[in-house]
C-alpha cells in the first residue's frame, strides 16, 4: 500500500510534488485494511495523522445528547476523512467507521502540513475540497430540518444510486437503525417507508438489496420534501 509516486488515490500530491517529496510523504505515512464494522478513529481521542481513504466507504458519525449516535455523513473512496481535527486542540471530535472493507493511508501530521507549505497547488486542492464539503453540510442541514422523513428517506436513496454506487441496484450499506440516526427517525418508521415505497411500485426490496424501478417518482419526493 505503501506506494505514493505511483498511487492513484493520493489525491493531487502525484500531480503536485517530485520524486523527493514523494518518498519523504510515503516515509511518513502507513497503511491499513478495515473490515466492515471496525473504527478508523474514535471521538475523543488525539489526532496525530491525516486519513487519505484509497478503497471502500465509511459513516462519520458523533454522539449527541442522551448517548444517541448521529450519523454526519457517508464517505466513498477516494478522500481525505479527518482533517478539520489536526486543527485547534487535535482531538478528534468525530468517529469514522467502515461499512464495507476500506482500505486507508495514514500520514503523519507533521509531514501532511509540511506538504502544504511546499505546494500551493495541493493546499489550493485541499481548501477547494473543503468549501464543496461545507456547501454540501450546509444543504444536508436544511434538509434534515425541514424535509419530512420520506424526502430524507429518497435523498438517501439517491445518494446511494447517484453518487456512491452508480446504479440504481445495490445493497443498502446501513441497517435500519443506522439509517434512522442519519435523519433523526425511529428503525420502525424507515421500515415502513421503505414497505411503501415498494408498495407504490417506486422500490424493490429484498432484506438488503435496493433496486430503484421508478427513479423519476423518488426524485419527485425528495424535490417535495
Amino acid at each position: 500500500m505503501k506506494d505514493c509516486t505511483n498511487c492513484q488515490f493520493n489525491l493531487y500530491a502525484a500531480k503536485t510534488f517530485n520524486k523527493e517529496q514523494l518518498s519523504s510523504m510515503e516515509d511518513n505515512c502507513s497503511g491499513k485494511t478495515f473490515k466492515k464494522g471496525e473504527l478508523i478513529f474514535k471521538e475523543g481521542i488525539t489526532c496525530s495523522r491525516v486519513s487519505l481513504l484509497k478503497e471502500g466507504l465509511v459513516k462519520i458519525h458523533m454522539v449527541g445528547v442522551g448517548g444517541r449516535e448521529q450519523i454526519l455523513k457517508l464517505v466513498k473512496a477516494p478522500n481525505y476523512i479527518g482533517i478539520p481535527n489536526t486543527v485547534g486542540d487535535k482531538t478528534y471530535h468525530y468517529s469514522a467507521t467502515a461499512i464495507e472493507e476500506t482500505q486507508v493511508c495514514f500520514i503523519g501530521l507533521d509531514n501532511f502540513k509540511e506538504l502544504l507549505h511546499l505546494s500551493k497547488d495541493f493546499a489550493y486542492n485541499i481548501i477547494a475540497d473543503f468549501c464543496k464539503n461545507e456547501i454540501l453540510h450546509f444543504r444536508n442541514c436544511i434538509h434534515k430540518t425541514q424535509k419530512q422523513s420520506a424526502g430524507l428517506l429518497a435523498d438517501a436513496l439517491l445518494n446511494f444510486a447517484n453518487n456512491i454506487y452508480e446504479s440504481h441496484s445495490f445493497t443498502l450499506p446501513l441497517s435500519r437503525q443506522e439509517m434512522a440516526d442519519s435523519f433523526g427517525t425511529s428503525r420502525e418508521n424507515v421500515s415502513r417507508m421503505l414497505s411503501e415505497f415498494q408498495r407504490d411500485g417506486i422500490i424493490k426490496v429484498d432484506k438488503k438489496e435496493i433496486s430503484i424501478v421508478n427513479i423519476k417518482r423518488l426524485e419527485l419526493i425528495s424535490g417535495l420534501g
